[in-house]
């Protein structure tokens, strides 16, 4: 990777805007978008702005641990909080897959008959009503 190609990684990773940071790294600025685009598709500059990313990522957000220590704080009493902190906590649980639904599914099905069209239609029908 260039030092022109590392420099458009960083601010990508700070900014998420890939023509204004091509220019910023030094790429023309009437061929911007197109070179983001290009640099976006490149093997070793995803490798390398993916581990930018995740390290911002990692000390951005809280994790499970974080989160049940800030439940438990709050449950023994050992800190004040407010609704929105609790709410947005929740929120964050539930986007990382901390809560695990449970669904139970019920009925018959004869299997003889079916295609394996026909079969994986009615699989997909029933995840549809069950909501996945």
């Amino acid at each position: 990777m260039t030092p022109k190609q590392k420099k458009f990684a960083e601010y990508y990773a700070a900014s998420g805007n890939g023509a204004d940071s091509a220019r910023k790294a030094g790429y023309a600025n009437n061929h911007a978008d197109i070179e983001a685009v290009r640099l976006l598709a490149n093997p070793s500059i995803m490798t390398y702005l993916a581990s930018l990313t995740s390290a911002q990522t990692d000390r951005r957000i809280a994790t499970a641990i974080e989160r049940q220590i800030f439940w438990t704080a709050i449950m023994r009493g050992e800190l004040e909080t407010t609704a929105d902190q609790l709410k947005s906590s929740e929120i964050l649980g539930k986007a990382q897959g901390d809560f695990v639904q449970k669904v139970e599914i019920s009925g018959e099905l004869k299997f003889d008959s079916l295609t394996d069209e026909e079969l994986d239609q009615r699989i997909a029908d029933l995840a549809k009503k069950v909501g996945l």
